[in-house]
């Protein structure tokens, strides 16, 4: 098919994505769903870093000031993974997921569920994530 450019905007087969003017909110479409699905960004005032999104088929990242969102189109809803700031992020995508790295934790995104889940590669055990703290 064809796929026309749209300033502002980033696209797959199956989402599309565009970042407010303001950088307090990022927006996606799933086509499977038929529907915008809008995400407040934590983006903080003096960052003026770029905030671009990765598109892959089924899903949207971004990484904003310590917070990796993540949507996903096929569950037409966003999850936010919160980071310890200074925590080496690195951002994988897949296919039906995408992987964070950070510290001695992965963190996985599922396209299928839209949700996260943490765990612990030294004890190759799952765990709670909670507001960017490492569990105990």
């Amino acid at each position: 098919g064809v796929q026309m450019q749209i300033p502002g905007m980033i696209q797959s087969t199956s989402t599309a994505v565009v970042v407010s003017e303001d950088r307090q909110r990022i927006a996606a479409y799933s086509a499977p769903l038929g529907q915008w699905h809008v995400q407040g960004l934590d983006d903080d005032k003096e960052n003026q870093a770029a905030i671009t999104p990765t598109v892959s088929q089924d899903m949207v990242s971004v990484v904003v000031h310590g917070r990796v969102y993540a949507y996903s189109a096929k569950a037409g809803k966003w999850g936010e993974l919160k980071i310890p700031v200074g925590d080496g992020k690195k951002l994988a995508h897949g296919v039906e997921y995408l992987t964070v790295a950070h510290g001695d934790f992965l963190s996985t995104f599922s396209a299928q569920t839209g949700t996260w889940s943490t765990i612990d590669t030294k004890l190759a055990k799952t765990v709670n994530w909670n507001d960017g703290k490492s569990p105990k």
